[in-house]
This record gives structure tokens, C-alpha cells and sequence, in this order.
């Protein structure tokens, strides 16, 4: 940075105008990064020193740096309301100026959440609300995509930008909210604006789609109509990558949340039974409906699975159905007798003396099993004080 930069960059006015006028510095020569004295006046909001440069010393108004800013596009940046208006409305910079990724003003202001910068660019200055970048991202876009709540609402509401409006890879402003973790600003603009949860990017993912592959539960549950639809979208998920969705199934059934087998697609079906069979919370009927709507039965799927050797070795028992309705014929162990038990136990008998597996009376038996250790720690402990003193009194 040049003496005449940081003159500039620090309202110095009386050393600009010294450098400028007595020792011919040129007022538009440029740091490493393309930046003119206009760019640092306008970064810091200064807004006589802007008016200097330009009325009295003739700076170049439209000067870019190497990301293609102009001073403009910096004093947006930086939320210099004052000086925004002052290039535009005195100094005629052109507000649909873009930089090298096609951003203008607007979309500057937009992605750092100033609000009223936002509403005066329109407002005042009628910059174009729908006006995209390179990659298709309109300001209404950037304020979701960082979570700048108020911004989307005066975007989208007060302002009536397009919501639905996609970016080059597909993706509306609800998708970007959903990829990045912000659940407030998702709950915004699918209770109260009335976003389409259901519209698909390029690759066919819809906002479900994007809250799972990114990990981002809260809003996993906020979209999701039932367990059902979670196991679907974590399935479909075009990327293959379910590490983010085994982790939600995972705190799924640590909340005892009911997925009824029965109701997923064969895939799906396959998928939680091929992870999740020892912990899954269901019911006789769900895993005894003999067809599903799709035409196949829970029953062929789970005999398929233990003909695989390792899922009965890591299961440690075996599941025979006897006919078409799919009846528990018996429970066989597949590695030790205990884990036959340990099954039994935790399953009760209905009317038709057929299985289902019991969550309650599972946990129940491990908080008894805790309970019963520590009455036999404290038992232990009073016979120890007990043995002491008797000793002590001999």
C-alpha cells in the first residue's frame, strides 16, 4: 500500500490532496490487488474523501480490481450505506456494474445481511432484484445461503423476488438454506413464504435431499412427513454417500422413533435390515405384512439376508418363516445360545404366538440391569463398613 492508499483508506484529505497535487502521485495507480485510492475511500466509507477524489482530483469512478470490484461493489461489501448512495445517485456508477463472478451491489449487500441497504438499492437506485451472477445466484439466494434471515424475508416478501428461481446446478434459495445448516431461515421460507420443499436440482435431490447429505438433522425433521419419508430420501440420495444419513437413523432409534418396514420401498427395506436389524423399533404388523404395496414381502427380504453368512454371524441368530403369511416359525442361534435368550427376552408373544421385538421392554431390562449393579456395589460397601467396625470394637 502506497503513501496515497492509506491517506485515502484513513480520511486523510489534506495528504491526499498534498500527494496528489505537489508530488504528481497518480491518483489511479493501483496496489497488488488492482485496488485505486477511490477503492480503500469507498471500503472505509469515506465519504468526503470519495467526493474529493472524484469532483476535484477526477479519480476514475469505474476503476476495477483484479476480482473485477469496483469501489462500488467494495463500499456494498462493506455496508457503506452513505457511500453506495453517494457513487450511484451523485456520481452515476452504474448499479448493474458486475464483478469477475457476476456479482452487483446487490448481491454484495445481500450475501453480508444488510438489510437496508438491501431495500434502499431497490427501493432508490431500482436495482434489478432478479439479476444473477455467473453461477446463477440471485441475491435472494446469497441471503439464504448465509443464513440472513430478515434479508430473505425483505427479498422475497416485501420485495417479491422470485423464491423458486434456480442457480445454474438447479438449486432454489430453500436448497441452499437446507445444505448449509440453517433452520430458521428454512422454517421461514416453507412455513411463511411458502417454498416448494419438493423441487429438484440437477440431480434430482429435492431440499430433503440436501439437509441429509449435509448432516443437518434439525432440519432433516422439520421437512420430513414421517420416519418413512427419512429412510426413502437417505436411500435415493444420488450421491451414494449415506454416512450423514446412518447417524440420523441412528438417533432415530435412539428416540424410539417408529419405522414401519412394511411402508419403504424394497430398497429401503434392504437398506435398514441390512444395517439396523438388531435395533430396529417395529411391530408385529410391520414385519409380518405379507406383501407390501410394492408386491414383495419383509419376510423374503430377511431370508435373503441370512443366507448371507456374515450378516447371520454378526446377528447371532437365525429367523425361519414358515409360509405365505409370513409367520415366526422359531428363533435359532446362528453363534451362542445367549443370544437366542437375550432375543426371547426382549420379545413378546401376541395371540398368535408370533414375535415382535419390544424397545420398552428392552431398555426397561437395561436400567433394571444398572439398577440391580449399583444395589450390589452399595450392599458390598456397607458390609465392608460393617466388617470395620465390628473389628475396631474387638
Amino acid at each position: 500500500m502506497t503513501a496515497l492508499h492509506h491517506a485515502a483508506s484513513k480520511d486523510l484529505n489534506g495528504a491526499v490532496k498534498m500527494l496528489v497535487q505537489t508530488r504528481g502521485i497518480d491518483i489511479n495507480a493501483k496496489n497488488n490487488k488492482g485496488r485505486t485510492v477511490l477503492h480503500h475511500a469507498a471500503s472505509n466509507g469515506h465519504t468526503s474523501t470519495v467526493d474529493i477524489l472524484v469532483n476535484n482530483l477526477h479519480a476514475e469512478r469505474d476503476a476495477k480490481d483484479t476480482s473485477g470490484m469496483t469501489a462500488l461493489h467494495h463500499s456494498a461489501l462493506n455496508g457503506r450505506f452513505s457511500t453506495v448512495r453517494m457513487l450511484v445517485m451523485n456520481f452515476y456508477i452504474d448499479i448493474e456494474t458486475q464483478d469477475t463472478m457476476g456479482m452487483m451491489a446487490l448481491h454484495h449487500a445481500a450475501l453480508n445481511g444488510y438489510n437496508y441497504m438491501v431495500q434502499m438499492l431497490f427501493c432508490e437506485i431500482l436495482a434489478d432484484k432478479e439479476a444473477k451472477d455467473t453461477t446463477g445466484m440471485t441475491a435472494l439466494h446469497h441471503a439464504a445461503s448465509n443464513g440472513h434471515d430478515t434479508t430473505a424475508r425483505i427479498l422475497a416478501s416485501y420485495l417479491d423476488t422470485d423464491k423458486e428461481a434456480k442457480e445454474t446446478t438447479g438449486m432454489t434459495a430453500l436448497h441452499h438454506a437446507a445444505s448449509n445448516g440453517h433452520a430458521s431461515m428454512v422454517q421461514m421460507l416453507v412455513s411463511d413464504l411458502h417454498g416448494d420443499e419438493e423441487a429438484k436440482d440437477t440431480n434430482e435431490m429435492t431440499v430433503l435431499h440436501h439437509a441429509v447429505l449435509n448432516g443437518h438433522n434439525s432440519i432433516v425433521r422439520l421437512l420430513a412427513r414421517d420416519a418413512v419419508e427419512i429412510v426413502e430420501v437417505i436411500v435415493t440420495t444420488p450421491t451414494g454417500n449415506h454416512q450423514h444419513g446412518k447417524s440420523l437413523i441412528d438417533a432415530l432409534l435412539r428416540d424410539r422413533v417408529h419405522i414401519p418396514l412394511h411402508l419403504l420401498s424394497k430398497d429401503a427395506a434392504t437398506y435398514l435390515l441390512q444395517n439396523w436389524f438388531n435395533e430396529l423399533v417395529v411391530r408385529n404388523l410391520d414385519w409380518l405384512n405379507p406383501v407390501t404395496d410394492e408386491g414383495f414381502s419383509i419376510s423374503e427380504i430377511v431370508e435373503h439376508l441370512l443366507q448371507q453368512t456374515h450378516f447371520a454371524d454378526n446377528n447371532g441368530f437365525n429367523i425361519q418363516f414358515l409360509d405365505s403369511k409370513a409367520e415366526f416359525s422359531h428363533l435359532e442361534s446362528c453363534a451362542h445360545s445367549s443370544a437366542r435368550r437375550s432375543w426371547e427376552e426382549n420379545c413378546l408373544h401376541d395371540n398368535d404366538n408370533q414375535f415382535f421385538f419390544n424397545p420398552d421392554l428392552f431398555y426397561h431390562r437395561q436400567d433394571q440391569l444398572q439398577r440391580d449393579v449399583t444395589m450390589c456395589c452399595m450392599l458390598l460397601l456397607l458390609f465392608f463398613f460393617h466388617t470395620v467396625c465390628t473389628l475396631n470394637r474387638v
